[in-house]
């Protein structure tokens, strides 16, 4: 999943636990707070097919402010390191 860690789908969760305990329709506002990309990293065994390990992913992205928000990221050159995950 990517999006805003402290939501629901994207949502902010406030406005969807009140709909859950009134049973009231209502706007969903989009949450936009502490975003990260999250995922899992699984080893497995080419023959069985297996898995053998498996670690998760949990990568905080900053919330573009200013000048960062209106031009887009560069990719990082080939063979540099993004954050601590390499290409296979």
């Amino acid at each position: 999943m990517t999006g805003p860690y402290d939501g629901v789908l994207g949502r902010k969760k406030e406005k969807i636990l009140s709909v859950l305990l009134t049973g009231m329709p209502t706007y969903f506002d989009v949450a936009t707070d502490d975003l990260r990309v999250s995922g899992a990293l699984v080893t497995a065994d080419t023959e069985t097919g297996r898995a053998t390990a498996i670690e998760r992913i949990s990568i905080p992205i900053a919330k573009p402010t200013g000048k960062e928000a209106a031009e887009p990221a560069e990719p990082p050159e080939p063979g540099e390191p993004s954050n601590h995950l390499e290409a296979p």
